[in-house]
């Protein structure tokens, strides 16, 4: 988990004190230049690529940096290069960012080493939860979603008819491979918002629409309809669903100071729409040429032109990948089986500097749980889902020289599609740990499962589960949901980034994917992009596409504060230029 002088050399210059001073930012580069020629390095390559010979420079070169750096200004003054004061104030400058940097935690993870015995301190004055909220829609604003137990009976039986002609293994008449259960929810919780609209937003009067019972092929007694009325059929009429789907992009959060839908979920709705029709069509000969399936596969395309159009979110600060793999080490830290703090009460304890403990079990397992999540994502690229289901003997295997994910058609995204399975190492520094949790901790979360709930079902060969929590200890040993894993992820590497960097970056589970993208590109062998893509389950040009959009970011940040230079109305104290 190595790093370089170039990250130390960075932080120490956007450091406070320092950015905002261009004599001390000039004088702090004067003095890492002749710690580059003390290290050997020639005056045209510093002059030609200084920041890149500065990435050359492991971290752990600074440790006796200073008595290097000390002897070759000596010298240099003995030649009559420099004046005894100028080095004097270049040693003085460099000592000020070597005391800086020492203080720094990744400086410890790279140089210094841990025995891993005590857990590292997570106080670093960040707290995740406070950046976190309000970040997302309050999805409890003003609800209008009809659940499934409320729909009529007969859009009951049509939804689990539609379901099990999805979903099954094999079914005569259906010409594509079938989804997954999870997809098929997505498309319920779509069929439950259109029939909110219909009832609880239209309160049931398509009269408001400006449409006719003519314009409808599904056979309605009047306009005013109920839940009796619902059937699946409805949401294929395409003036209806263009009406639902104009309302979710203008008027859904409309006056909330939330931002309105966007043109993904319109395309996640009209491919619920298009699923119904093939369904209600299977019994054609092709049913993709059916009239209602051609419209709704034109507005689908339309849909997604427009999606293409349409600006991205912002997004989160990216880190690179060896901040990543400090923050993961910190992380493996973490699983030490004491800690260092607390309130000494015997006489004995008093008398120590520190004192320490054992942690109890169920913190332990948390902290391994977090750290081979984590450690997973990064080195190994994975996506969400196929981290959530890792199963020993089904898609893990413990082979003599590492362990192997193999995947089938069925267990990764793209599988149903292309039909082709993917099997890859688990990089080797990661065997040792995987074989403590599978043999250590993972048998222990199974005896804590069926001690404290035995009534629950669980499988214990499923790699990563549920530890619960204090609002849901029920959860324990159960499969991790989406938005579980989602927050245990993001919250474990904004705890570690902070407690490492001082500042926390919020790494969701899919960030990992663009962070390796963009260190192979930067950094790696260009003969192996096909091959990470093809471990990582995706197009070379899918990972073009996110490399570009990580480069548009650092480009644009490049210009950060550009109007400040030699600019007498700057001023850097001040509050409004806080987010220049």
């Amino acid at each position: 988990m190595t790093t370089t002088s170039g990250y130390a050399v960075a932080d120490y210059l956007a450091s406070d004190g320092i950015c905002e001073k261009q004599k001390r930012i000039l004088n702090a580069k004067t003095a890492f230049k002749h710690f580059l020629r003390a290290r050997g390095v020639s005056k045209q390559e510093i002059k030609s690529d200084f920041e890149g010979a500065l990435e050359r420079v492991p971290l752990s070169c600074l440790q006796d940096s200073d008595v290097v750096l000390a002897l070759y200004l000596d010298e240099c003054v003995k030649d009559g290069q420099l004046s005894a004061r100028s080095a004097s104030n270049i040693k003085s400058d460099f000592a000020g960012f070597l005391k800086f940097t020492k203080q720094q935690e990744y400086f410890r993870l790279n140089v210094e080493h841990s025995n891993r015995k005590y857990a590292p301190s997570a106080r670093s004055g960040e707290t995740f939860y406070g950046v976190r909220r309000g970040k997302g829609k309050n999805p409890k604003l003003a609800p209008y979603s009809l659940s499934i137990d409320q729909w009529s009976e007969t859009a009951q039986k049509e939804h689990t008819a539609m379901a099990d002609f999805w979903t099954r293994r094999e079914v005569g008449n259906r010409q594509t491979p079938p989804i997954r259960a999870v997809s098929m929810e997505r498309h319920t919780r779509n069929i439950e918002n259109f029939f909110g609209f219909l009832i609880n937003v239209l309160k049931g009067d398509l009269a408001t629409l400006g449409i006719t019972l003519e314009d409808l092929k599904t056979p309605l007694p009047s306009l005013k309809i109920t839940k009796a009325n619902l059937s699946l059929s409805l949401m294929t009429e395409v003036k209806l669903l263009q009406r639902f789907t104009e309302w979710g992009l203008n008027d859904r959060w409309a006056g909330t100071g939330y931002p309105p839908n966007s043109y993904r979920w319109v395309q996640g709705i009209v491919s619920t729409a298009k699923k119904i029709a093939q369904w209600l069509n299977r019994f054609m000969e092709d049913y993709d040429e059916a009239g209602a399936v051609k419209v709704l596969s034109r507005l689908l395309k339309r849909y997604r032109q427009r999606m293409k159009g349409e600006s991205s979110k912002k997004e989160e600060i990216l880190p690179s990948f060896s901040q990543c793999a400090m923050a993961v080490e910190w992380l493996r830290e973490s699983c030490a089986p004491r800690v260092r703090r607390g309130v000494p009460r015997t006489r004995r304890q008093k008398k120590e500097a520190f004192w320490t403990y054992r942690r109890k079990d169920s913190a332990i397992a948390r902290s391994w749980l977090r750290y081979l999540m984590c450690a997973l994502l990064l080195y190994c690229a994975m996506r969400q889902r196929e981290l959530r289901e890792l199963e020993l003997g089904r898609t893990l295997f413990r082979r003599e020289d590492a362990y192997w994910i193999v995947l089938g058609p069925d267990d990764h995204k793209n599988g149903s599609k292309t039909g082709k399975s993917r099997e890859y190492p688990i990089p080797d520094l990661l065997t040792a740990d995987l074989d403590e949790w599978l043999m250590v901790w993972r048998p222990k979360i199974a005896a804590m499962v069926a001690e404290k709930y035995p009534q629950n079902e669980h499988n214990p060969n499923l790699v990563f589960c549920s530890l619960g929590s204090n609002s849901s200890l029920e959860m324990l040993g159960q499969p991790f949901k989406h938005n579980n894993l989602y927050s245990i992820i993001t919250y474990s590497m904004y705890r570690a980034t902070s407690a490492v960097f001082g500042k926390g970056f919020k790494v969701n589970p899919h960030l990992f994917r663009h962070i390796a993208v963009t260190h192979q590109r930067e950094h790696g062998d260009p003969n192996q992009r096909e091959a990470l893509a093809e471990m990582m389950g995706h197009s070379l040009s899918t990972a073009e596409h996110f490399y570009k959009k990580v480069q548009s970011w650092r480009i644009a940040q490049k210009a950060k504060g550009w109007w400040k230079s030699y600019n007498p109305h700057a001023r850097p104290n001040s509050a409004n230029n806080k987010g220049e």
